[in-house]
């Protein structure tokens, strides 16, 4: 599971209804975004708002939906 962003990727740990947990620390502002999540091969990814940015220290970050963006990739 992974977060794509203003051209680049990063790990993502957890994933909750408001909310994702980083692997590691990076910054990053706020802005527009893509979750993906692999699952049985098939590749599925939601758009999200990055709503207060990432901080390096930040064991949480704050995302919000768009609605019925849960596609697959294939």
């Amino acid at each position: 599971m992974w977060l794509e962003a203003n051209g680049r990727t990063w790990p993502i740990a957890k994933l909750g209804p408001d909310h994702f947990v980083p692997t590691a620390g990076f910054e990053l502002s706020p802005c527009d975004a893509r979750i993906v999540m692999t699952v049985d091969g098939e590749e599925h990814y939601w758009q999200v708002r990055i709503v207060d940015g990432v901080f390096p220290f930040d064991d949480s970050v704050r995302i919000q939906y768009y609605r019925d963006t849960d596609q697959s990739a294939t």
